[in-house]
C-alpha cells in the first residue's frame, strides 16, 4: 500500500471539504466555468506540492499573516480605501487582491460602484482565498472582473474594456501588501496596465477630436483602397532582404551617405516626412508609408509624385 499516495488523497479531500472552498467553488463555476476548471486544477497541483504536514487551514492563516500581519484585515482595508471616489464609469485595475478582503471591502465603503477589473497573478493566492473566507460577494458582484494565473495578458484584458474606458478615469491600484509579500512580480504588471491604458486614451482622444476628417478620408480612399494590390501580396516578397526604416529627424542628414551606399542592397522603407530628404539627395524608397491624416502632409508629397511611380505606397485609410 502507498501510504504517500494516501496521504496526498486525504489532503486533497480536506483542502475540498473546506467549508469556504466548496461555497466558493460553487459560486466561481457559476460565474466562470474556464476559472472554475484552472481552480480544479490547481488544488490537486498544490496538494502534489505540499511540504510537511500542512493542513489548508495553517496555509491560510500563513497567508493571512503575510497579507496583514496582525491587523484586522477588514480595518486595514477599509483605512485603504477611506479615499477613494469613483463614478460609475471609471474603472480601477487592481494588482493583487489578497484573500479577498480588499475588493469586497471597497464596494461595502460606497467608493461610487466603479468597474473593478481584479488581476491575482498567482493561482495558489487565490486558493487560499477561496478557502480562507466566504467570498461570495466577490464572485457576484457584476461590477468585479477577475482575471487569475501567471499567463495572465494585459493586452487581451485592455482589449476586452478599450470601448469602456475612455467614458471615465482608469486608476491601477496594488493591494498594499503584495509587494511586501512578492517583491516586485507587480510592477512589469502596472507598468504595461499603464502603457496599454495611455495607448487606449491617445486613440481615443485622437478620434475626438479628429474623427469626422477621418471619416471624410476614409470615404475618400475607398476607391484606391479597392483599385490597389492589397498589403498581403507583399508577404515573404523581401524574404532575407535587410530593411531600413527612414523617419525625419537631425540624424537623417548624417545618413544621407550610407543610404546612397546601400540603396540598392537594402529594403529602404520611408516615412512620409522622409521623402523630401531622400528624393532630394537622390534616394528612392522602396516603400513610403503615412497615416497622418493632415490636408498639408500629403500636399508635401504631391512634388514627388512623379519620383515615387515605382514606390509601394501604404496609407491608413484615415490619412
Amino acid at each position: 500500500m502507498n501510504h504517500g499516495l494516501i496521504v496526498m488523497k486525504n489532503k486533497k479531500e480536506k483542502y475540498k471539504n473546506n467549508k469556504y472552498f466548496k461555497k466558493n467553488l460553487k459560486l466561481l463555476k457559476n460565474r466562470s466555468f474556464e476559472l472554475w476548471q484552472a481552480v480544479d486544477a490547481a488544488v490537486s497541483s498544490e496538494v502534489d506540492e505540499e511540504i510537511g504536514d500542512e493542513s489548508p487551514e495553517e496555509r491560510i492563516n500563513n497567508s493571512k499573516i503575510l497579507f496583514y500581519c496582525s491587523e484586522n484585515p477588514v480595518e486595514m482595508v477599509r483605512n485603504y480605501v477611506a479615499e477613494w471616489e469613483f463614478e460609475p464609469f471609471d474603472t480601477i485595475f487592481l494588482i493583487g487582491m489578497g484573500l479577498g478582503y480588499l475588493p469586497m471591502e471597497a464596494f461595502k465603503q460606497g467608493i461610487g460602484n466603479p468597474r473593478m477589473i481584479v488581476i491575482e497573478p498567482s493561482i495558489h493566492v487565490f486558493l487560499d482565498a477561496l478557502a480562507g473566507i466566504d467570498l461570495k460577494d466577490l464572485l457576484t458582484n457584476p461590477r468585479i472582473e477577475i482575471f487569475v494565473g501567471s499567463e495572465i495578458r494585459i493586452a487581451d484584458i485592455i482589449g476586452q474594456f478599450r470601448q469602456k474606458l475612455p467614458l471615465g478615469k482608469a486608476v491601477i491600484s496594488v493591494h498594499p501588501q503584495y509587494e511586501l509579500v512578492f517583491g516586485k512580480v507587480a510592477e512589469p504588471l502596472r507598468k504595461e496596465l499603464g502603457e496599454r491604458i495611455s495607448e487606449v486614451m491617445t486613440q481615443w482622444f485622437t478620434l475626438r477630436e479628429n474623427g469626422k476628417l477621418m471619416f471624410r478620408n476614409t470615404m475618400a480612399n475607398l476607391p484606391s483602397l479597392f483599385a490597389g494590390i492589397p498589403m498581403r501580396s507583399l508577404r515573404d516578397k523581401f524574404r532575407g532582404v535587410p530593411a531600413i526604416c527612414v523617419a525625419a529627424g537631425p540624424s537623417l542628414d548624417e545618413a544621407i551617405g550610407e543610404l546612397k551606399q546601400l540603396n540598392h542592397h537594402t529594403l529602404i522603407i520611408a516615412c512620409d516626412s522622409a521623402v523630401n530628404a531622400l528624393v532630394n539627395s537622390g534616394i528612392t524608397p522602396h516603400v513610403v508609408v503615412t497615416v497622418d491624416m493632415s490636408k498639408a502632409n500629403i500636399d508635401k508629397l504631391k512634388p514627388y509624385v512623379d519620383d515615387l511611380r515605382e514606390t509601394v505606397f501604404i496609407f491608413g485609410l484615415e490619412s
